[in-house]
């Protein structure tokens, strides 16, 4: 990805690529609201697909605007009777 690629970047616009290098591109405080669905836990074979949910979290954090709200759609899984506290772990960071 390079810097080209958003020269031209618009509102209201689909942005297909890596969510960390993305969100790069975005100027700080500028985002109302996030709602996102997360790859977590090895629950679903993504083929190789792999997320850095703290570095998006880094993200998100710089480009949110203060009062904006970020909704993360996920769910511990569970293995021999136990919880992964994959959400816990994601509130923490």
């Amino acid at each position: 990805m390079t810097n080209d690629t958003f020269e031209k970047f618009e509102l209201n616009n689909i942005y297909c690529g890596n969510s960390v290098e993305l969100l790069r591109y975005v100027s700080s405080d500028t985002i109302d609201l996030v709602v996102t669905s997360p790859p977590y836990d090895n629950i679903r074979d993504y083929k190789g697909f792999s997320l850095d949910l703290k570095q998006i979290g880094i993200e998100l954090f710089r480009t949110m605007k203060e009062g904006g709200i970020v909704a993360v759609v996920i769910q511990d899984q569970t293995k021999d009777f136990g919880k992964s506290l994959t959400s816990f772990k994601l509130a923490i960071d």
